[in-house]
């Protein structure tokens, strides 16, 4: 089973804005090694549509699924991965409020900005 990335409430943006989206979040995840993701065939990323245009993007929200760590410490990896997908898109998004989530079974991880 793959990892899934789902990403929410994004301002409307063209094909080619998703696409590098797409790309830097692939990038962001293949670089932390313990969660033995190499390229973008290891994980799926979707950028659901919103049935309702109002307030798109003053909020974005991912949700993460299906992750593994291989490694001991997977509580720091899964924080990592959190971290690093709310910097990435409040890099993107700086005036917009971005939360993140990473289910693992029982547990989940969370990052948000402020």
């Amino acid at each position: 089973m793959k990892p899934v990335v789902k990403v929410w409430c994004l301002p409307e943006i063209t094909e080619k804005e998703l696409r590098n989206l797409f790309r830097e979040i692939v990038t962001a995840l293949c670089s932390i090694e313990s969660l033995g993701i190499d390229n973008e065939t290891d994980l799926i990323v979707l950028f659901p549509k919103d049935m309702m245009k109002y307030g798109l993007g003053t909020e974005i929200v991912v949700e993460m699924t299906d992750f593994f760590c291989h490694g001991l410490n997977y509580e720091s990896v899964f924080q990592n991965a959190t971290d690093s997908i709310v910097a990435l898109l409040k890099n993107l998004y700086p005036d917009t409020h971005i939360q993140c989530r990473l289910w693992r079974n029982v547990n989940s991880y969370h990052s948000e900005t402020q």
